[in-house]
């Protein structure tokens, strides 16, 4: 998932990957957002300039992956309307709005839990823990590996994991799998159960209860729901 702020400037981005590059993009423009806020006062309002300071976590969420998923299947079956993309547009604002909303109230918090307070070395050494994750998030490192690249206890890593991203490390890879499952799910070659032992589940229950614990509704229900 990536998000792009465009300022006036050229923007270019560039692919490096060999394989073939298939992917859904939707543009937001300021005179988008400032008309749906027109007319609703009592909302939080917000800019595109705004986007500059929010955080992977505020829009690289297995909700607006589904957003995505979903504009991506009407691209194809190409039978849906220009209203539907405008609703798609605004469903986006108000999930980006909420994950906004919760950011300034996490900080309040954080700000006023001291005793738990992360200090910015610590934070760079949660971050390394996450980058070395989603390196291989389908084989991630064991906890006691990513406590030595952290340089703390395994007890200390788990409580700044959570403080920091509001999710145990457990937590974080499994939405990582699960978002990697759904984007696999396109494949009509991959069998369900191929694709539960691609991310690491032996067993067919257990990837599905993961599934739907993550993104609310099976497999099964996510393919059916796009005529896969």
């Amino acid at each position: 998932m990536h998000l792009i702020v465009h300022q006036g400037r050229p923007v270019k981005v560039t692919f490096t990957a060999p394989d073939r590059q298939v992917y859904t993009s939707i543009t937001i423009c300021d005179h988008f957002i400032a008309e749906y806020f027109k007319n609703r006062p009592q909302e939080q309002l917000f800019t595109a300039k705004d986007a500059l300071t929010w955080s992977l976590l505020q829009y690289d969420t297995p909700e607006i992956m589904l957003i995505f998923d979903q504009l991506k299947c009407a691209v194809i079956n190409a039978q849906i309307s220009l209203v539907y993309y405008e609703g798609k547009a605004i469903e986006l604002l108000s999930i980006l709005q909420r994950n906004q909303e919760y950011e300034i109230g996490w900080k309040k918090y954080l700000k006023g839990e001291r005793k738990n307070h992360l200090s910015y070395q610590n934070r760079k050494y949660i971050w390394l823990v996450k980058a070395e994750l989603d390196r291989n998030i389908l084989a991630p490192p064991k906890l006691d590996k990513l406590a030595i690249l952290a340089e703390m206890s395994v007890p200390k890593l788990y409580r700044c994991f959570k403080r920091w991203y509001g999710m145990t490390i457990a937590d974080y890879v499994r939405g990582e799998k699960m978002k990697y499952a759904m984007r696999l799910l396109w494949s009509d070659e991959l069998s369900i159960k191929n694709i539960a032992e691609t991310v690491g589940y032996e067993s067919h229950g257990k990837f599905t209860a993961a599934f739907k614990k993550v993104h609310g509704f099976t497999p099964s229900q996510f393919r059916k729901s796009f005529n896969l």
